[in-house]
């Protein structure tokens, strides 16, 4: 077995040691730590793969890796790696998009939103948007990022970015604000079909104590509070805030599963490239007529049921 002592590992730039667990490239040969490695989840000159790069020993062992304390300060140059983190200031090399320290992207969305469309710098800058820092060509639950991210459509920066982090942290838990307070119309926009129904099946029946209370005449308030309703009311009321609870925690991941599965079922007829990106805008994007629909209802009953309320009803 080839000894690695005294090189540098690609990802947290340490010398290797005796005693050290190495995980070597199959395709570049190139070594990590073995903790570096399923932390990153990949190689680290994944990039350069298919360009008949093959790792070479340099035999550097610098006291410390280049923008971590006691060596060279984010942003220097050293052994190329150049860029330094916004979240945890250690050093990139210059072409990434995520750190390979923290896992985070290398640039703010204001940032990239700020650059606008264009050519150059400026088209790279949208192709972070789109793509949420994940190089395009890498995959997700087995689908190429790039095929995500047109199936995906608005906001498919943000979701990719959400994604790959479950990945990255080996957990679901992924918040989301929309999944946490309109949960039926943020299903309905993603086309999660069975969770949007499902989750409008929830919060009419967890409602009924809250509309039953709504309806009811000032005068027999009290009594209503005083029996049984009153321990169906507070039941109901916990549950409907550990519901929003819980999707506002699954939301991205319940999205995930959705999107997962359609590209699938779609891959699988064995389109050509032009009929699957057709189906992947007429399957996937977003649903804004199921979302205005269910919203105008909603204003309606609320309006009639005040008028009925105001009538003495």
């Amino acid at each position: 077995m080839a000894s690695y002592k005294g090189e540098l590992c690609p990802v947290c730039h340490k010398a290797f040691a005796d005693g050290d667990q190495i995980v070597v490239c199959p395709e570049c040969g190139t070594p990590h730590h073995r903790d570096c490695y399923f932390q990153l989840g990949h190689c680290a000159n994944a990039e350069r793969h298919g360009e008949d790069f093959a790792w070479q020993p340099e035999k550097k062992a610098p006291a410390a890796a280049p923008g971590i304390e006691g060596g060279a300060a984010p942003g220097q140059e050293g052994d190329g790696f150049s860029r330094p983190c916004p979240h945890c200031h250690a050093a990139n090399p210059p072409g990434a998009l995520f750190c390979i320290s923290c896992g985070k992207p290398l640039e703010s969305q204001q940032q990239q939103y700020a650059a606008g469309p264009g050519f150059g710098p400026m088209a790279a800058n949208q192709q972070n948007i789109k793509y949420g820092g994940v190089d395009p060509e890498d995959t997700i639950d087995g689908i190429r990022v790039e095929d995500m991210a047109e199936f995906i459509g608005p906001s498919s920066g943000y979701y990719l970015y959400q994604f790959k982090n479950m990945d990255m942290r080996g957990r679901k838990l992924s918040f989301s604000w929309s999944g946490f307070f309109i949960t039926p119309l943020y299903m309905l926009f993603r086309k999660v079909w069975p969770v949007a129904l499902l989750s409008i099946l929830l919060n009419i029946t967890l409602n009924i104590p809250g509309i039953i209370f709504f309806l009811t005449p000032e005068s027999q308030i009290n009594t209503l509070l005083t029996g049984p309703f009153a321990v169906a009311y507070t039941v109901t009321s916990l549950l409907m805030m550990a519901v929003q609870i819980f999707f506002g925690l699954f939301a991205n991941a319940i999205y995930r599963r959705s999107v997962v599965k359609k590209i699938k079922r779609i891959q699988a007829m064995g389109l050509d490239r032009t009929e699957t990106l057709r189906l992947y805008h007429k399957k996937g994007g977003v649903c804004r007529w199921a979302v205005l629909t269910v919203g105008l209802l909603l204003m309606i009953s609320s309006l009639v049921g005040t008028l009925l309320t105001a009538a003495g009803f």
